[in-house]
């Protein structure tokens, strides 16, 4: 009699370790699958900073851009009006530059994209 009783209690101590062993597992799995998700949104957030870090740049540019032409005499917007500049750099992005005169200064509006996003950048000079 002795020995079924302790046959019985084996029995129940291998399913009550296979039961925590599962718990376990499942609870590793959990904190596994959370983990990647923290980490594809990181990954995510990276590529879109870099986006709108390069269409603020591409916006920079065609600042510079418009105000060297201007400071080269190559445009006038006192005399020809309203300027509009459109300009694609290679495998990066393009940016857009409207100039308008308002006396005694000049408004200049440019917006850059990059991959779907958009960067603006307005100063009057």
């Amino acid at each position: 009699m002795n020995n079924k009783i302790l046959e019985n209690i084996k029995k129940e101590n291998g399913q009550a370790a296979l039961l925590m062993v599962l718990i376990v597992l499942m609870l590793l799995l959990f904190v596994g699958l959370s983990l990647t998700n923290t980490v594809s949104k990181q990954i995510r957030m990276t590529k879109n900073a870099e986006k709108f870090t390069q269409a603020y740049f591409l916006a920079d540019t065609g600042t510079e851009r418009i105000l060297y032409e201007i400071e080269k005499g190559n445009i006038d917007p006192t005399v020809d009006g309203p300027v509009l500049l459109n300009e694609t750099i290679a495998g990066i992005g393009s940016y857009i530059v409207e100039v308008e005169s308002t006396s005694p200064s000049l408004k200049i509006k440019t917006i850059g994209i990059c991959k779907n996003t958009a960067r603006a950048v307005e100063i009057t000079w």
